[in-house]
C-alpha cells in the first residue's frame, strides 16, 4: 500500500516525474484541479497521456475530474479549490465498478484509477515513491513541501488487539475504577475486529450495558491509526454523539497513550460565517429591532467563541436571524475570503481531514450522500450507532421537499414587500432593479395563488395526504420564476461588490431549485417515488409538498455498501424474532456478518412487567381505549411516586392523559412533550423527583435517564406506525403487488423494533430497577402480541396493583445496601475536552 503521509512527494508516471507540493508542482502549465491550479497530473507531464516505461504506448489523457484526482493525492493543493469551496478540501470519492474493488480502496487516489480499472496499457502499474516534510498545508494539514521527515513514532497500543485492551488486565482496566468485565463487549470488538481485516459488513445487536461504543471504537482507532485511515461513526442523537466526543473517546486515548485524533461534525449551517456578519448592515436583510438586538449579541459572541457554533451561543436565535449570518455553502468565499484565516468552519473541516475518528449524525451522513459526498472529508469505512432508524433518516434526505413558507421566505430574502429590506434593498434605483422587483411581486402572487389551489383540491382533510397521479394543480410557478431568474442575473451584472455579486448569484440558483422542486413535484417526474402534501400551522398554514423513495435499499445498495468497506451497524434493538432478515432486507444489506450479543443485566430481577387484566381494544374502542389508558397510567404513577415515562403513539392520547393527570393526581408535575425543548425536558424530568414526563415518537428512543429519577415505563399502545401515512401506506402496496403480507413483513417488525426500543429506557446501569407497563390488551388476545412479548427479555410478569407498590419497596430498601458497597455500576466521571486541538 502506498503511504499517505511523512515523505518526500515525487510522483513517477510511467517515464514522466512530477515533482509535488501541496501549494503547487514545480512544473509548467498545470491544469489538474482547476483552471488556475498550480498541480499537475500527468497528461501535463506529457501532453500525450501517460507514458508506459516498458511498451512506450500511452495512456489518454485524464478528463478534468481524473485530474483534480491526480492534484489532490491527499494533498489538497489550495488552488484546486478555489472557486468550489463546498469541495474544499476534498471531492466526492468515486464509483467503483464491483464489491472487491470497493474493499481494496485505499487513502490514496492513484493512477490506477484512470482509464480501465487494471490501470495503465497492459495492466501496468504507475510507479509513486512519496517523500515530503512535516510542515503541514493550511488547508487540509497534509505536510508539504520536499524534504524528509522523520517517521511517525508508532504508539505502545498498536500492536495490541482489542481484547487486549479491553479485558481485565487492559488499560481500561486499570484507568477505570469501576471497571466490569463484559464479556459481550469483548465477542462485539472481537467481531468488529474481523469485520475490519476482512473489509465485511456487520450488524450486531448489542443489549442495554453492552459498552458497545468502545467495543466499536476500539478496533477502528487501532486501524485508523496504524493504516492512516478515517472511520466516520454515525449516531441517531446528538445525546450520543456528544458523549462519543466528550467521554468515550478522550477515555479511551487517556486510557491507551493511542496518539490519536477525533473531531466532532455537524453541517455547516451551523456555523458562523464572520463575512456575513459584518456585511450584514449593508445586504438589509434584518426586519424588526429584536432581530437587530440578537446580531449585536452574535457580534459580541463572535469575538471570543472558539467553535462558531450555533449551540454554542447563550441564546436561541431567531431562525431569521441565524440564517442571515450562518455559513452557506453557495455563499462562501472559501480561500479568497479576508476571513479566511479566521475562519471557524474552515478550522473544523482541516481538523476533520487530519482526524482518524469522524463523528457525525446520521442526518448529516445522508446529507453527506444526497451532496454527492461533498459536505465530509473522504471516510475508509462506518460505524452507524443507533441503527435502527436509518430507513426513515436516509428517506428524508434522498427524497426532496417544498413548502409555500420557504418560497416566501427566499422571496422576502430578496426584497421584503412589506420593510423594503433584502439583498436588493442596496442596489441603485434602475430600470433593471424596478423590472427584478416586479418579477418578485410575480412570483409572490403567482406562489400564494398555487398554494391556495392546492389546498382548495385537498380541501378539508387530514393533515397528511397522498398525491397519486400528476397535475394536482397547473405549474404556474414555472414561467414567473424563470423570468425573476432572467431579471436578477441581468441585476448581478450591476452588483458593486463581490459580496453582492455573490449573494445574488447564490439567491439566483436557490430559485431555480425551488423550481425544479415544485415541477417535480406536480409532474411526478421521479420514478419508484412516493408524492404528498402535509399541512400544518394554525394562524399560517404551511404547505409542504413532499417525495420520497419506495424503496430504499437499491440506492443503498449501490451508493454506500458497495463503495464503502466495512460498514458495521449496531443497536440494542436491530432484530425481530431472532432474525435480522427484516433490518438487512430495508436497507439492502444482502452480504454481512451477523452478531447478537446479550445485556449483562439481570432483568429477571431487575423488572416487573404489569399487563392489566382488562382494557378495551384500542382497535374497536379507541376513545374508551384511551380513557382507560389514561386513568390506568396515572394511578400507576400515583404508586411509583412520579419517576415515570409515559409513552404515547398520538398527539390526541396524550393531551387526554395530560388532562387526566391534573384532575387526578395534580401533586405529580406532568411535563409534556411540546412544552419545552426535549433537553430541557429531560433536564428538569431529572432534576424534579416526582415527576412524569408524557411523550411520543422522539420519546420512545435515545433517552438515557439511570438510577432513581427513571423508575417506571408505561407504553399505553403497541408502536405501529400510521398505516394511512403515504410513505407507509406505498411500502405496503408495494409488498402486496408482490405477493408478500405486509402487515407480519413490514408494520409488525417495525412495531417491535419501536416497542423494544421504548421498553429500553428503563434499565440503564445494573443497579437499575423498576416498572415495565403495556397497556395495549392486544398483546394477550391478538396473534402478533405474542410475537411483542417474545421480544422482551424474561421478567417477573403481574396483572395485580398491588404488586407494583410491593416490588418497588422491596428495591428501595435494597438501595442504601447497594450504595454503600459502592456497586452502583456506573463508570466514574471522566475529565475531558470538546474537540481536540
Amino acid at each position: 500500500m502506498v503511504p499517505l503521509f511523512g515523505e518526500s512527494r515525487e510522483v513517477q508516471v510511467g517515464r514522466a516525474l512530477v515533482f509535488g507540493a501541496c501549494r503547487g508542482l514545480q512544473v509548467p502549465s498545470g491544469k489538474a484541479g482547476g483552471t488556475n491550479c498550480t498541480c499537475a497530473g500527468p497528461g501535463d507531464a506529457d501532453p500525450s497521456g501517460a507514458l508506459n516505461s516498458r511498451t512506450g504506448a500511452t495512456t489518454s489523457p485524464p478528463d478534468a475530474r481524473q485530474r483534480r484526482k491526480f492534484c489532490e493525492l491527499r494533498l489538497r493543493c489550495a488552488p484546486c479549490l478555489a472557486g468550489t469551496p463546498e469541495r474544499a478540501p476534498s471531492d466526492p470519492p468515486p464509483a467503483r465498478q464491483t464489491p472487491e474493488l470497493a474493499r481494496e480502496r485505499s487513502g490514496l487516489r492513484t493512477p490506477n484509477e484512470w482509464g480501465r480499472p487494471g490501470g495503465g496499457i497492459g495492466g501496468e502499474s504507475p510507479v509513486f515513491t512519496l517523500q515530503q516534510d512535516p510542515a503541514a498545508c493550511r488547508v487540509c494539514e497534509s505536510p508539504r513541501g520536499r524534504g524528509t521527515a522523520p517517521p511517525p513514532r508508532i504508539p505502545r497500543a498498536m500492536s495490541q488487539s482489542a481484547k487486549q485492551i479491553l479485558g481485565p488486565d487492559g488499560p481500561l482496566a486499570q484507568a477505570l475504577k469501576s471497571y466490569e468485565h463484559r464479556p459481550q463487549q469483548l465477542e462485539m470488538a472481537a467481531a468488529v475486529e474481523r469485520a475490519i481485516r476482512t473489509k465485511q459488513h456487520l450488524v450486531v445487536e448489542a443489549g442495554t450495558g453492552t459498552g458497545k461504543s468502545l467495543a466499536y471504537l476500539t478496533p477502528f482507532v487501532v486501524w485508523a491509526t496504524e493504516t492512516k485511515k478515517k472511520v466516520l461513526v454515525a449516531t441517531h442523537t446528538k445525546a450520543l454523539q456528544q458523549q462519543l466526543v466528550d467521554k468515550d473517546l478522550p477515555f479511551l486515548r487517556k486510557a491507551t497513550g493511542i496518539e490519536f485524533k477525533y473531531v466532532l461534525c455537524v453541517g455547516s449551517q451551523n456555523y458562523l460565517c464572520l463575512r456575513r456578519l459584518r456585511l450584514l448592515d449593508q445586504l438589509a436583510l434584518l426586519e424588526s429591532q429584536s432581530q437587530v438586538d440578537e446580531v449585536e449579541k452574535i457580534r459580541k459572541w463572535a469575538d471570543s467563541t472558539r467553535t462558531g457554533l450555533v449551540f454554542d451561543l447563550p441564546f436561541q436565535p431567531a431562525y431569521g436571524v441565524w440564517n442571515a449570518v450562518n455559513r452557506e455553502s453557495d455563499l462562501c468565499f472559501g480561500q479568497k475570503c479576508e476571513h479566511y484565516e479566521k475562519c471557524l468552519y474552515f478550522a473544523a473541516r482541516r481538523r476533520q481531514y487530519a482526524a482518524h475518528v469522524l463523528v457525525a449524525n446520521h442526518h448529516l451522513f445522508f446529507a453527506n450522500m444526497a451532496a454527492d459526498w461533498r459536505a465530509l472529508p473522504e471516510f475508509d469505512a462506518v460505524v452507524f450507532d443507533e441503527a435502527q432508524g436509518l430507513e426513515e433518516v436516509a428517506s428524508d434526505y434522498l427524497g426532496l421537499s417544498v413548502s409555500n413558507t420557504q418560497l416566501e421566505f427566499y422571496l422576502n430574502s430578496l426584497l421584503n414587500a412589506q420593510t423594503g429590506r433584502g439583498v436588493l434593498a442596496p442596489f441603485p434605483e434602475s430600470p433593471v432593479k424596478a423590472e427584478a422587483a416586479n418579477a418578485i411581486s410575480e412570483v409572490r402572487r403567482t406562489s400564494r395563488e398555487l398554494f391556495q389551489d392546492i389546498a382548495a383540491r385537498l380541501g378539508p382533510r387530514a393533515d397528511v395526504v397522498r398525491v397519486r397521479q400528476p397535475g394536482l394543480v397547473a405549474d404556474a410557478l414555472h414561467a414567473p420564476m424563470a423570468k425573476l431568474v432572467e431579471r436578477l442575473t441581468e441585476l448581478q451584472k450591476h452588483a458593486k461588490s463581490e459580496e453582492q455579486e455573490l449573494e445574488l448569484g447564490a439567491l439566483i440558483g436557490r430559485g431555480s431549485e425551488l423550481s425544479r422542486n415544485v415541477a417535480t413535484f406536480l409532474e411526478q417526474s421521479l420514478d419508484d417515488q412516493v408524492y404528498w402534501v402535509e399541512v400544518s400551522g394554525r394562524r399560517q398554514q404551511r404547505f409542504t409538498l413532499k417525495v420520497a423513495p419506495i424503496d430504499l435499499s437499491p440506492t443503498l445498495k449501490g451508493d454506500l455498501f458497495a463503495k464503502v468497506a466495512p460498514v458495521v451497524l449496531t443497536s440494542a434493538t436491530l432484530s425481530t424474532a431472532g432474525s435480522f432478515a427484516f433490518f438487512s432486507s430495508r436497507l439492502g444489506l444482502e452480504a454481512a456478518d451477523e452478531l447478537a450479543v446479550g445485556s449483562p443485566f439481570d432483568f429477571q430481577r431487575q423488572v416487573l412487567m404489569y399487563l392489566p387484566k382488562e382494557m378495551p381494544d384500542p382497535s374497536s374502542r379507541y376513545e374508551d381505549f384511551n380513557r382507560a389508558a389514561a386513568a390506568q397510567a396515572a394511578e400507576i404513577c400515583r404508586l411509583c411516586g412520579g419517576r415515570a415515562f409515559v409513552l404515547f403513539t398520538s398527539y390526541s392520547a396524550l393531551r387526554q392523559a395530560r388532562d387526566y393527570f391534573a384532575a387526578t393526581v395534580p401533586h405529580l408535575e406532568a411535563l409534556c412533550q411540546g412544552d419545552e425543548p426535549l433537553p430541557k425536558l429531560v433536564q428538569r424530568f431529572k432534576r424534579d423527583d416526582g415527576s412524569v414526563l408524557l411523550g411520543t415518537n422522539t420519546f420512545w428512543q435515545g433517552i438515557d435517564v439511570p438510577g432513581d429519577a427513571l423508575q417506571c415505563v408505561i407504553i399505553t399502545k403497541l408502536p405501529f406506525a400510521v398505516p394511512d401515512h403515504p410513505l407507509i401506506e406505498a411500502r405496503t402496496e408495494r409488498l402486496e403487488q408482490a405477493g408478500r403480507n405486509p402487515f407480519y413483513e413490514y408494520q409488525v417488525p417495525k412495531a417491535i423494533i419501536m416497542f423494544r426500543q421504548g421498553f429500553g429506557r428503563l434499565i440503564r446501569r445494573n443497579t437499575d430497577y423498576g416498572l415495565f407497563a403495556l397497556l395495549d390488551p392486544r398483546v394477550r388476545t391478538k396473534g402478533y402480541g405474542e410475537l411483542f412479548l417474545k421480544s422482551l427479555p424474561k421478567c417477573e410478569v403481574t396483572s395485580e396493583m398491588g404488586r407494583i407498590s410491593s416490588f418497588l419497596e422491596e428495591w428501595r430498601e435494597q438501595q442504601p445496601a447497594a450504595s454503600a458497597a459502592g456497586t452502583d455500576g456506573a463508570e466514574q466521571p471522566i475529565a475531558t475536552e470538546r474537540i481536540p486541538e
